[in-house]
């Protein structure tokens, strides 16, 4: 089957734009006619948050995947899922990277949110890493530690669903510590462990010596997706498909080419390429085939997917009493529509 052709759909919506402006019988109207048939030029506003494991979308930026395909991005970073539902809400932002808990927070905001991409697993990337002398060498000997984390972030919701698991709630002090804090925190020997995502959490056992303990598969897994008003993908359904089309070519480029892709990863994130390097091995590079396969844990299209996913994440939520009110289902956000779409342009 063809690929997405981008410039027959341009192309398609030029010859649109001509017949709207040239009337029902053809005729031109004025001088105004020309400038009238030609389509808009495709933008979109795109949210991410600063620190986070972006790297799909770093790649595609670097390398041109938008812009070889026509697509105008600006780029607005966030430093946390409020500021992001905010600017979601006031249409500053078209599309915003998240998870389950961005949606959260934006469903909780009033927007009317829609999940349309899953971009990658990083389940087996979010680490609970110990501090090299500390004297934590499993999960078994955690009581009475200090464990630092990002309060409500995703890899809050990993470590609260560990400790629930294995039955240490309250038996563990969870401090709230951002990732722009976690590395220094460590390096003060002030907690005794921190629960992080990639690339941060590889960075402190690469560079500081710390030691992983566990990771999120076998407690919450991480699927990081893309989020956008509803409006959003029905005004810019075009510039969407576009994007998701550059999406899809970063994913299989950082599988080939993981060194290059560390280069670029250090160079948005600020951690030294060996410890971005070191994470890339554990991250799932998802694509459309695996969003729309019902076997994929986490596919958009069956109850198993991702919508577990999201109905953990609300229940942790919940139970620590992260937004002022129970949280809606999550699960009503996901949309495989235009990832639908996608597929069977190719």
């Amino acid at each position: 089957m063809n690929k997405l052709n981008v410039n027959g759909i341009t192309s398609v919506l030029a010859l649109i734009g001509l017949i709207a402006a040239t009337g029902a019988h053809g005729a031109a109207s004025g001088p105004s006619s020309a400038a009238a048939s030609a389509p808009a030029p495709l933008t979109l506003n795109v949210g991410y948050t600063k620190g986070g494991s972006a790297l799909k979308w770093f790649v595609a930026q670097e390398k041109g995947f938008f812009t070889e395909r026509g697509l105008h991005v600006n780029a607005i970073g966030f430093t946390g899922g409020i500021a992001a539902a905010t600017a979601l809400k006031a249409g500053s932002v078209d599309i915003n990277l998240t998870a389950a808990t961005g949606v959260a927070t934006a469903l909780s905001a009033g927007v009317d949110i829609k999940t349309f991409y899953a971009s990658y697993d990083e389940s087996a990337a979010d680490w609970l890493v110990a501090r090299k002398d500390s004297s934590i060498t499993g999960i078994q000997n955690l009581k009475g530690a200090t464990i630092g984390t990002s309060r409500g972030s995703t890899a809050w919701v990993c470590v609260m669903s560990m400790l629930k698991a294995e039955g240490l709630v309250g038996k563990v002090d969870v401090k709230d510590i951002k990732a722009q804090a976690w590395v220094a925190a460590m390096e003060s020997r002030s907690l005794d462990a921190i629960q992080g995502w990639p690339p941060a959490a590889q960075q402190i056992v690469q560079s500081l010596g710390g030691r992983k303990i566990a990771d999120c598969s076998s407690y919450a897994r991480e699927t990081i997706i893309w989020e956008a008003p509803a409006e959003v993908l029905t005004a810019k359904k075009h510039a969407v498909l576009v994007w998701i089309a550059a999406m899809e070519k970063a994913g299989k480029w950082i599988s080939e080419n993981p060194s290059e892709a560390a280069a670029i990863w250090s160079k948005y994130s600020g951690v030294p390429a060996k410890d971005a390097a070191s994470a890339l091995p554990y991250i799932e590079w998802l694509s459309v085939k695996d969003m729309l396969d019902p076997k994929h844990p986490s596919n958009m299209v069956n109850p198993d997917g991702l919508a577990k996913q999201y109905a953990t994440y609300r229940s942790i939520l919940d139970e620590g009493k992260i937004f002022p009110a129970a949280l809606p289902d999550l699960a009503r956000s996901i949309d495989p529509s235009l990832i639908s779409e996608y597929q069977g342009h190719r």
